[in-house]
């Protein structure tokens, strides 16, 4: 065993029992001899079992599927789905919920207790939604939505708010009544219609008045440079 591996010999991850260190992966990453719980030995890559990526042998998913009928109904998918944006840091959406601090209940790594919690999904465009934007995947904050309901949610009163030299005043209502833009007072004493998007990361800061007088004591710095020269 090489000295700088941490000996993993005995743990428990999840439904594997680490037995003994094998040759190292392709990548030359440590791999782990493992013994399941339905008896079956695998090998694992040492940081799948750290990260929890990798929990069983493969007989977890299989009689998760088996015993609940989850395989290839969209309530599972969305159960997976869950998971992975929370727990996964290759997810495309890692950064929006896991990498955010959002979680996901114990008690749900059980798909048959997600289902009763959450129920099945009503037919249409539905697909699964926290209540709370800021909250976890757990009991009374899941629910089943549509994009608009879900859009609504994601609402952030801005009315008062300070963006740079830019006073939110009140939304402008877009599709389906959700505000997509706000009326803002620049310093200046113009009044201008801002995305909500471009507000609240900092994009814009100004009616356009800022980049205009930036844009003027640039080119005066370069004219008086260009006198001395």
């Amino acid at each position: 065993m090489h000295h700088n591996i941490k000996d993993m010999t005995g743990l428990r991850f999840g439904r594997l029992v680490v037995l003994t260190q094998v040759a190292n992966s392709g990548d030359g990453a440590a791999k782990w001899l493992c013994l399941c719980d339905c008896g079956a030995r695998t090998e694992v890559v040492g940081r799948a079992l750290r990260n929890k990526t990798t929990r069983s042998c493969g007989c977890f998913a299989k009689d998760t599927q088996r015993i609940h009928g989850g395989c290839g109904t969209v309530e599972y998918a969305a159960w997976k789905g869950m998971w992975k944006r929370c727990t996964n840091a290759k997810s495309k959406d890692w950064e929006r919920y896991g990498g955010r601090g959002i979680r996901v209940c114990e008690q749900w790594k059980d798909f048959s207790v997600f289902l009763v919690d959450v129920g099945r999904k009503p037919r249409g465009k539905y697909s699964l939604d926290r209540r709370e934007n800021d909250g976890n995947y757990e009991p009374g904050n899941v629910r089943w939505a549509t994009d608009v309901e879900q859009a609504r949610t994601r609402i952030v009163d801005l009315t008062g708010q300070r963006f740079g030299r830019l006073t939110a005043l009140e939304s402008v209502h877009g599709m389906q009544g959700i505000p997509m833009r706000w009326r803002c007072r620049c310093d200046c004493g113009k009044s201008v219609e801002i995305v909500t998007y471009s507000l609240r990361k900092g994009v814009t800061r100004s009616c356009g008045c800022l980049q205009r007088e930036l844009l003027a004591k640039r080119n005066k710095i370069q004219r008086c440079g260009g006198k001395s020269g």
